[in-house]
């Protein structure tokens, strides 16, 4: 998206020589020459000098593009005044080309045309009006070469690492980046260990995409991926406008564990409450870091403790109980805890496990025989307790 903005003047100034009897003088390094010449008895008084006639100079090669771009943009050049015989093939550029039927004359003296910058390049575009490209339109004189530069880059950011300290998860690009350009959190997918880790905040500063994790990790997590999808609305770009690809990468862990966190929950215990509900109990760690415990994080497994998915990500309060409720009968669960507190999370509790009540129902209880005559035996019994 680009902003217009104001012509901004930047061209070649051309001045006559001083002495009396001055000729064509060369620029160093071959610029280009400047041409002007003495007719004694006429020619009117220019800059103050009677019969001192200078040629028509580049007054300014302009755009009023926002830059740097990676698209077609427009030039405008200004001459002193009025030239004849200025056409588009009297133009040169370099790192980039000329767009035909651009052309536009506005007036004798002002041009515009378009130019298209190369592919995958960085290297800035240049236009330049070569010398003898146009001659005044009253006496005839050649121009004297002007050119300017336009920065521009056709070249997509590439993604040079990704790596993770606790919450925060960075994505190092190799060039600056469109800090007015934020793509949305749903663009990515984090994954901690097989276990899905929202994105809850996105921000972009040079070279650095910086993602907000829901979930601080951890430094014993061991595999750690993301991926980024393009979809609608803001992309990651460059500030030419060039977008990163898409990827899916696995990023670097550089938490540290840190001897402000909390110790490990202990005694944790699960116990079923009917069919469809199991309590679980712990106690508060031993130390809280130094830093006040802020709640706990509760997981759960349902094969046997080989995977674990969060129950609760943060119960934040420092309550040592909770019920996991809406369980089928005859279901079991492990669990695991651990506590949070503003250093980051501490290590995990014991296990424990439960199962819900009425999966399959208890003994009976009480069974008795009795006889009851020659051909006949009665058997009594309780129901079992758990149905």
């Amino acid at each position: 998206m680009r902003a217009w903005m104001p012509w901004v003047v930047a061209g070649v100034v051309l001045l006559p020589p001083t002495g009396a009897d001055a000729q064509r003088t060369p620029f160093e390094d071959g610029v280009g020459e400047r041409v002007a010449s003495v007719e004694g008895g006429g020619g009117g008084d220019v800059a103050g000098r009677p019969g001192f006639r200078v040629a028509p100079r580049v007054r300014s090669i302009t755009t009023a593009e926002e830059l740097p771009t990676n698209e077609r943009f427009t030039v405008r050049v200004e001459f002193s005044e009025s030239v004849v015989d200025f056409s588009l093939a009297d133009v040169d550029v370099d790192n980039g080309s000329k767009v035909a039927n651009s052309w536009n004359r506005e007036s004798g003296s002002v041009y515009e045309f378009d130019v298209e910058p190369a592919a995958d390049n960085d290297d800035n575009l240049t236009v330049t009006i070569p010398a003898n490209a146009v001659r005044s339109s009253t006496d005839s004189q050649p121009n004297a070469a002007a050119s300017e530069e336009f920065e521009v880059d056709t070249i997509d950011p590439e993604l040079d690492e990704a790596t993770v300290d606790g919450d925060e998860l960075v994505l190092e690009y190799d060039e600056d980046l469109d800090e007015d350009e934020i793509p949305r959190d749903i663009r990515f997918e984090v994954r901690v260990d097989g276990v899905n880790n929202d994105v809850v905040g996105v921000s972009i500063s040079g070279e650095r995409v910086t993602l907000t994790l829901e979930d601080a990790v951890e430094p014993d997590d061991s595999s750690i991926t993301i991926d980024y999808t393009k979809g609608g609305g803001s992309l990651i770009q460059d500030v030419a406008g060039n977008e990163a690809d898409a990827f899916n990468r696995s990023v670097d862990n550089e938490t540290r564990t840190s001897s402000l966190r909390p110790g490990a929950p202990s005694n944790l215990t699960a116990t079923a409450d009917g069919r469809t509900a199991i309590d679980l109990d712990w106690d508060r760690p031993t130390s809280d870091g130094g830093r006040d415990i802020t709640g706990y994080r509760i997981e759960v497994s349902d094969d046997g403790g080989s995977t674990w998915d969060p129950l609760v990500r943060n119960t934040g309060r420092t309550t040592t109980a909770y019920t996991h409720t809406g369980l089928s009968a005859g279901t079991t669960r492990h669990y695991r805890v651990r506590a949070i507190n503003s250093a980051g999370s501490g290590p995990w509790s014991n296990t424990a496990q439960a199962t819900t009540e009425g999966g399959r129902p208890g003994a009976p209880t009480r069974l008795t025989a009795t006889a009851n005559g020659r051909d006949r035996i009665d058997l009594s019994w309780r129901a079992p307790t758990n149905t």
